[in-house]
């Protein structure tokens, strides 16, 4: 009796296919440094570097350095108004964008952090350290510097006054412009303070946290039956310092059967689903890759 039931297990095993899954992963994530004016954001497609002898004064105690252009956005330059500290006297100050082109040919992009000293064109900057001031990383990070609007520039390099100096738009006269601008201006600048504002330093989003991210596939592996289970379902995970990485597109290939989708955005946990399928035995190596930008915050400085 005992015989026979091992003879028909046998049978149904014999019967059955196999397929075996391997996973794979790989990330390709671009650290994107946002700098400002003492720090500056968002890099762009290297030119050509500057005449190294620019640079002649800082290569004692300069490891990394460029040279300062400003910038105007497409629209133009816009001068807001804010008031400083227990002052009455609104300022009228200037938001072009910073441009750094350092030696190594990298350009970047970023704000004035003080409004008392913008520097002049033509002026050698050198990197110094992180922006370590978590709201204000948080903002130059979102919100970086940009050249296709005049308003959203000038309300954001606003907002980065309003913490690095402790001014505030004036709300009588915020721009040298109309009203229609004024108020673009300012509601641009307001939605920006609420945002930073909200942010739990207890509880920072992945994107803060220090560490490289993580992709990872789940199962790590797995064996499927056929005819029973030709669908095989898995999870890409897309994380930060432990935290999820949410709204980040991932991929996926198989080098065998079928899958549901080859993309998808990763949900509040940092995940996306998919599935392999087919109804032959083989198997099925699995690869999950993304690849994004991360931008952080660094501080130049000049002598």
């Amino acid at each position: 009796m005992q015989k026979t039931r091992t003879a028909e297990l046998t049978q149904k095993r014999e019967n059955q296919s196999l397929i075996r899954l391997f996973l794979a992963f790989c990330l390709a994530a671009l650290a994107v440094l946002a700098w400002s004016a003492s720090a500056f954001a968002v890099a762009a497609p290297p030119d050509p570097a500057p005449d190294a002898a620019a640079f002649g004064a800082m290569d004692a105690l300069c490891t990394s350095e460029g040279l300062l252009q400003w910038l105007d956005p497409v629209d133009g330059t816009i001068t807001i108004y804010m008031l400083p500290q227990g002052d009455l006297n609104p300022r009228g100050v200037r938001t072009p964008v910073a441009e750094i082109t350092m030696t190594d040919g990298r350009i970047v992009h970023g704000y004035c952090l003080n409004a008392l000293q913008n520097g002049p064109s033509d002026r050698p900057y050198c990197l110094d350290a992180p922006v370590d001031d978590v709201h204000l990383a948080y903002l130059i990070s979102k919100y970086p510097p940009t050249l296709a609007s005049g308003v959203q520039q000038a309300a954001r390099q606003a907002a980065v006054w309003h913490y690095t100096n402790g001014w505030t738009l004036n709300a009588d006269s915020t721009t040298s412009l109309d009203p229609v601008v004024d108020a673009a201006v300012t509601a641009a600048y307001t939605a920006i303070l609420a945002d930073v504002d909200s942010l739990d330093v207890n509880n920072l989003p992945a994107e803060l946290l220090p560490g490289d991210p993580v992709l990872e596939i789940t199962p790590v592996d797995a064996t499927n039956w056929l005819p029973a289970s030709a669908a095989h379902p898995f999870t890409v995970t897309l994380t930060k310092g432990g935290k999820p990485l949410t709204g980040y597109t991932v991929n996926v290939a198989s080098d065998f059967g079928a899958l549901d989708q080859v993309s998808a955005t990763t949900d509040g946990n940092g995940q996306a689903a998919f599935t392999v399928t087919s109804n032959v035995a083989g198997t099925a190596n699995l690869t999950a890759t993304a690849s994004f930008e991360i931008r952080t915050s660094m501080r130049f400085l000049t002598n």
